[in-house]
C-alpha cells in the first residue's frame, strides 16, 4: 500500500514531501545503497532481527558489478 511505504520513507528519514516512499522502493529493489542506520530502522519497523538480514549482505564490489552490468546491458 502506497501510504505505508511513504510512512516508512518518512521514518527512515527520506525528505520528499510527495514521494518519500520512492527511496524505499529503490532500496528494496537493490537499486540504491543505504546506511546501516537506515537498515536498523527498517528492521525495527518490520520487527525483524538485523542478524537475519545481514546473512544476505552483498559485498560492495559485487553490487557495483551488478549495477554496471545492468547499465551496459541496455546500451546497444
Amino acid at each position: 500500500k502506497a501510504g505505508s511505504v511513504n510512512q516508512l520513507g518518512r521514518i527512515l528519514g527520506y525528505r520528499s514531501r510527495v514521494h518519500p516512499g520512492w527511496s524505499v522502493r529503490q532500496l528494496l529493489n537493490g537499486a540504491q545503497p543505504f546506511t546501516m542506520e537506515r537498515l536498523r530502522a527498517l528492521c525495527e519497523f518490520l520487527g525483524y532481527p538485523i542478524s537475519e538480514i545481514l546473512k544476505y549482505r552483498v559485498p560492495r564490489r559485487r553490487a557495483l558489478n551488478h549495477v554496471h552490468n545492468q547499465f551496459t546491458a541496455h546500451e546497444l
